[in-house]
């Protein structure tokens, strides 16, 4: 995966700074809102959305980084999943990376650079946080060997794929058909 894509994945935004219309009720309660315009991209079902995909790839960039040469996990292995994973996705990651430049971008102009960086920073911990959740659950119910194989099989056979039954998956295509991009048909 490219660093540009894992740094971006990062930093979604929560729900609780969705884009929203400044009142005299959500100055305190929004920080960091994107501008609030008619057709506004950034709502807080879509940053639920941007959400999953971005636990999804830190989960498997912490995974790679610690399975390395356990339960029969290569460097190849991982290499290759992840690769496949890229390829698979490539369009719902497309418009991920988009819709993160454009969320924090909105942020800078409206908010300036410093609200940005405070947003940019509460994301990487938000989904890191999620992300160690996810993986000591799964550590936690399988020895890491185990753990380590049974996610990377899963990875390497698309099992993590963004297919109907994901997380957010209605949100995702609506998001993917918003940006202009064609929705890839999953195989079954």
């Amino acid at each position: 995966m490219k660093k540009s894509l894992l740094v971006l994945a990062m930093a979604i935004p929560l729900s609780t700074m969705a884009a929203t219309p400044k009142t005299e009720s959500t100055k305190k309660a929004t920080p960091a809102p994107a501008p609030a315009i008619e057709d506004n991209p950034f709502t807080p079902q879509r940053n639920k959305a941007a959400g999953a995909i971005s636990t999804t790839i830190v989960i498997m960039q912490k995974m790679s980084k610690g399975c390395v040469n356990k339960g029969g996990v290569t460097e190849e292995k991982i290499k290759i999943s992840q690769q496949n994973f890229a390829d698979q996705n490539q369009v719902f990651l497309q418009m991920h990376r988009s819709y993160l430049s454009g969320f924090f971008g909105a942020i800078k102009e409206t908010n300036g650079e410093e609200a940005a960086i405070k947003a940019n920073s509460d994301m990487v911990k938000m989904v890191n946080e999620q992300a160690d959740v996810t993986i000591n659950d799964m550590t936690g119910k399988y020895k890491t060997d185990e753990a380590c194989k049974k996610y990377f099989d899963k990875l390497a056979t698309g099992g993590f794929n963004i297919k109907e039954g994901y997380p957010e998956y209605k949100t995702i295509v609506e998001m993917v058909e918003y940006s202009g991009l064609k929705v890839p048909v999953a195989k079954k």
